[in-house]
C-alpha cells in the first residue's frame, strides 16, 4: 500500500514546563475509530487517519483500513504508547499545499450491491485503464507480535538483470526493489524480509519465479525447513510482491513455505506456469493474494501440501490466506487446492474448464468463500483425501455454473462452520459485478502509485 505521510504540528511546544493546549481531532472535524493497537477501518474509499498521543499528532492517507499503532504511521521514534485512531478528511486551508488529497477517480456507481457486515460496499466501479490500489486486506493485515504486511522502510533500487535482482532479494535490511524491464532467468529466487519488490511498467519475469522461505534464501532449500524449530514469529516476513509479468515460469510463479509469514502478492499476471501460479505450503502463514490474474495454469493455487506427518508438523494451525480479486482463466484442473489451511476466498472471478474444479477441499481445510463468481467449471467444491475433517462455508452469494450455464451446488462438508475472518470492513462487491470489476483491475499494470 502506498501511503502519502503527512506531519500534523498541533502544537507541541512545552511552555513552562507544561504543554501548551492543542488542537483534538474532534476540533478537526475528526471521528473516533479504534484504540492503538486495533483495526481502524473506513468503508467509503480513501480518507485520512490520525494517530494522537503525547500532545501531538500524525496524519496518514489511507484506503480502507490502517492498524492504530506508531509503524503503520511511519514514526521514528515513537510519538505514542496508548493512543487512538481518528478518522475524516483533511482540510486546506492555503497554508499547506502538501495537505489537499490526491484525487481519486470516481466510481459509476451500479443498483444491486452488496457489502460486508461492517463496510459499505464499493461494488459496481467502474476502474479506468490504471487504478489507485485499493488498500490491503485481509490475514497479510492481521497482526501478530506487531506485524503488518508494508510497513517497510529503507532504500529503493532499480533492477534491471537476474544477477541484480538476485543480489537485492538477499541484501540485509528493509528496501524496495523496482523491476525495470524483461529479466530473463531460472530457478527461483527467494526474497528476504522487509523487502517490496515491484515492477515498473511493463517489468517481465521471464523463466523463472519467486519465493519466500521462511528460513532460508538458498533454491528450494526443503532441508532447512525440515530441520527448523518452528517459532513463526522468528520467521522471514513482511514481503511484497507487486506489479510483475511472469511467463515461462518451469514450476511455480510465486512459491511461499517454510514458516514465511505476512506476504502481499498484490496485481500480478502469470501466464502458463509449469506447475502452479502461486502455492502457499510448508507452514506459510498470514498472506493476501489480491488482484492477481493467473492464465493457462494447470493449477492456479495450491495451499497446503501432500498428508504427512512433516506438513501437518509444519502447516497445520497456519496457512491463513485472503483471496479477492484474483482472475483465473483456463486452468485445466485446479482453480484452488486446500490442505490444512484456513482461507477466506470472495470476488474471485474464474473461467474455468469443464474438467476443473473451483474449491478442492482436503485435510482440515477450512474455507470461508463469498460473492465468488465462477463459469465453465466441471464441480464448485471435490473433495480430496481428509476432506471429511474439514470445514467449508459456502454462501449464497456464490455463483457456480458449467459450460452450459447450469448452477453447481458445493456439495462437499458445506457445513456452514469454516472460520470467520478475523477482520472486518473489507470491501465486497456485489458478485453480479464481479467480472467486470476484475477483468478491468486484475494484473499487472492496472495501478499506480
Amino acid at each position: 500500500m502506498h501511503r502519502k505521510k503527512i506531519l500534523a504540528s498541533l502544537i507541541t511546544t512545552l511552555l513552562g514546563g507544561a504543554a501548551a493546549a492543542y488542537a483534538s481531532p474532534v476540533d478537526e472535524g475528526f471521528t473516533f475509530c479504534a484504540n492503538f493497537g486495533e483495526m481502524c477501518v473506513v468503508p467509503d474509499g480513501r480518507r485520512y487517519a490520525y494517530l494522537q498521543g503525547n500532545n501531538i499528532g500524525m496524519y496518514t492517507e489511507f484506503q480502507t483500513s490502517v492498524v492504530c499503532n506508531d509503524a503503520a504511521f511511519e514514526q521514528d521514534p515513537p510519538i505514542n504508547t496508548a493512543g487512538s485512531c481518528w478518522i475524516g478528511e483533511l482540510v486546506n486551508d492555503g497554508s499547506d499545499p502538501v495537505l489537499t488529497p490526491t484525487p481519486t477517480p470516481t466510481p459509476t456507481p451500479t443498483p444491486n450491491s452488496s457489502s460486508s457486515s461492517s463496510s459499505s460496499s464499493s461494488g459496481g466501479e467502474q476502474f479506468p485503464t490504471q487504478i489507485p490500489p485499493r488498500a490491503q486486506v485481509g490475514y497479510a493485515n492481521v497482526a501478530i507480535s506487531s506485524t503488518i504486511t508494508g510497513n517497510i522502510s529503507g532504500p529503493t533500487a532499480t533492477v534491471k538483470t537476474f544477477a541484480e535482482l538476485k543480489a537485492a532479494a538477499v541484501a540485509t535490511g528493509a528496501s524496495t526493489i523496482l523491476v525495470s524491464g524483461t529479466l530473463r532467468g531460472s530457478g527461483v529466487v527467494n526474497i528476504a524480509g522487509f523487502k517490496i519488490v515491484r515492477g515498473l511498467p511493463g517489468a517481465v519475469l521471464d523463466g523463472f519465479g519467486l519465493g519466500v522461505n521462511g528460513v532460508s534464501t538458498a533454491y528450494n532449500d526443503t532441508a532447512a525447513c525440515d530441520a527448523a524449530t518452528y517459532d513463526y514469529y522468528a520467521r522471514t516476513r513482511n514481503v511484497v510482491i507487486q506489479n510483475l509479468t511472469f511467463k515461462n515460469t518451469p514450476d511455480v510463479a510465486v512459491r511461499l513455505s517454510c514458516g514465511a509469514h505476512h506476504v502481499w502478492i498484490d496485481h500480478n499476471t502469470i501466464t502458463k506456469p509449469g506447475t502452479a501460479g502461486i502455492s502457499i505450503t510448508r507452514g506459510a502463514d498470514y498472506v493476501t493474494a489480491s488482484w492477481n490474474r493467473i492464465s493457462n495454469a494447470d493449477k492456479a493455487l495450491l495451499v497446503g501440501h501432500e498428508n504427512s506427518a512433516r506438513q501437518v508438523t509444519q502447516s497445520k494451525g497456519h496457512l491463513h490466506l485472503s483471496y479477492h480479486h484474483n482472475w483465473h482463466e483456463n486452468a485445466a484442473q485446479t482453480q484452488s487446492l486446500t490442505y490444512y489451511g484456513t482461507v477466506h476466498a470472495y470476488n474471485n472471478y474464474v473461467q474455468g474448464a469443464p474438467g476443473s474444479y473451483f474449491l478442492g477441499i482436503a485435510n482440515d481445510a477450512s474455507i470461508y468463500a463469498e460473492a465468488n463468481s465462477v463459469v465453465s467449471v466441471g464441480s464448485a467444491c471435490k473433495a480430496f483425501e481428509g476432506a471429511s475433517r474439514s470445514h467449508v462455508t459456502f454462501l449464497s452469494t456464490n455463483i457456480v455454473v458449467d459450460q452450459n450455464g447450469k448452477d453447481l451446488p458445493c456439495k462437499v462438508v458445506n457445513d456452514g462452520t469454516a472460520i470467520k475472518p478475523p477482520y472486518s470492513g473489507y470491501p465486497l462487491d456485489a458478485v453480479g459485478n464481479v467480472p467486470v470489476i476484475v477483468k478491468q483491475g486484475a494484473g499487472a499494470g492496472k495501478i499506480v502509485f
